[in-house]
């Protein structure tokens, strides 16, 4: 569905009365929300009613949405983060910045491992041995049926983006970080242990901090993958070298030496 439907069909149809409901969830059971537009949660809020809604009326179970470029040219209005946030709570998939890759990553993650996974940008720290996880958004159930994180909503990029969410990730256990390169039919993991979470209005709200072999990680870095890793809790490394071993991809384990 392009942009110009989706906004007819849907956005521009959502009810203001609707939209307030879900506001009013959003800010009460947050645990902050240093956010001071509150125009900015209200359009998230019915972005979020006419995702569903679109999915719903197609029978679908997940959704890649273009966020930067439908927000930069104008097209929508509001950012999808606190959108996509209440969707992984209705069970269903949201994929940021409609990334292919990321998508099959997220669709393993949910089938292969019955984890709820999240697009990050990855920043390597090779002097610490860190890395920090971080985007604007991450699903507060990251395991099914597991309690749910603690969530602020908050401005990001030194104020420049609003509406984004910080959550407070779980810690003290691995992670596996994933993706694909569709092209090259090669699937590209490693995994490391999440440390703690870090709050700055730098960069994107949610960050995940964790420690894994940085050295190794920025010499094998794949780059026709793309920058986003697709993060999932748990260790699946020897799942997923299965998984590729049965499609016929070529795995690569980037954090090793």
């Amino acid at each position: 569905m392009n942009a110009r439907v989706f906004k007819e069909n849907y956005y521009s149809r959502v009810s203001e009365e609707e939209a307030q409901k879900i506001f009013r969830k959003w800010v009460d059971e947050a645990s902050s929300v240093p956010e001071t537009l509150t125009e900015e949660i209200l359009k998230s809020a019915k972005l979020y009613l006419a995702i569903k809604k679109a999915l719903k009326d197609r029978g679908a179970n997940a959704v890649a949405f273009d966020c930067i470029v439908l927000r930069a040219t104008g097209e929508i209005d509001a950012w999808p983060c606190l959108a996509f946030m209440e969707l992984w709570n209705d069970g269903l998939i949201p994929v940021c910045e409609a990334d292919p890759n990321s998508a099959i990553a997220i669709l393993v993650g949910k089938f292969l491992g019955g984890v709820n996974a999240f697009i990050t940008d990855p920043a390597i720290d090779t002097v610490n041995k860190e890395v920090i996880y971080y985007h604007c958004y991450a699903p507060l159930n990251p395991r099914e049926g597991k309690e749910r994180a603690p969530y602020s909503i908050t401005p990001a990029h030194l104020g420049f983006k609003h509406a984004s969410v910080s959550v407070k990730l779980p810690v003290n256990e691995v992670i596996t970080a994933l993706t694909f390169s569709i092209p090259e039919r090669k699937m590209i993991l490693h995994t490391a242990e999440a440390l703690r979470n870090e709050s700055s209005s730098h960069a994107c709200a949610t960050k995940l901090v964790a420690r894994t072999n940085t050295d190794a990680l920025a010499k094998n870095w794949v780059w026709d993958a793309g920058w986003h890793r697709a993060i999932l809790y748990g260790n699946y490394r020897q799942e997923l070298k299965e998984l590729g071993q049965l499609l016929k991809l070529k795995v690569i384990e980037e954090d090793k030496p």
